[in-house]
């Protein structure tokens, strides 16, 4: 392979901590717990960044349902917990790519 233009090692070395920059990123989120509650506030739960469910928490009331009931607040507070992931998850790839915008890498070879 013949030996790249500064320019373009520049350009790639650049890209390798965009890159870098953006798998850390994404670990930190995987790595990270969630928590979500139901509407009705009777169930929170708590699941890791990969969306397995950790923990689960029923007042009172809840312990009293039947099971199809406590399984649909289970859903829901599962529902709201990956919500608040991908909530987490888009700020945080926006944030990687504006930084990326400002940098003046443009993703197109240098020239």
């Amino acid at each position: 392979m013949p030996d790249l233009p500064a320019n373009w090692r520049d350009g790639i070395a650049t890209m390798r901590g965009h890159l870098d920059e953006l798998r850390d990123t994404l670990r930190e989120v995987a790595d990270d717990h969630y928590e979500g509650v139901d509407p009705t506030g009777r169930c929170r739960v708590r699941v890791d960044g990969t969306g397995l469910l950790v923990a689960v928490d029923l007042d009172g009331v809840a312990t009293r349902l039947d099971g199809a009931e406590v399984a649909a607040l289970v859903m829901d507070a599962v529902a709201a917990a990956d919500a608040a992931r991908a909530e987490l998850m888009a700020a945080r790839l926006t944030a990687v790519t504006n930084r990326i915008r400002l940098s003046g890498t443009t993703g197109e070879p240098p020239r």
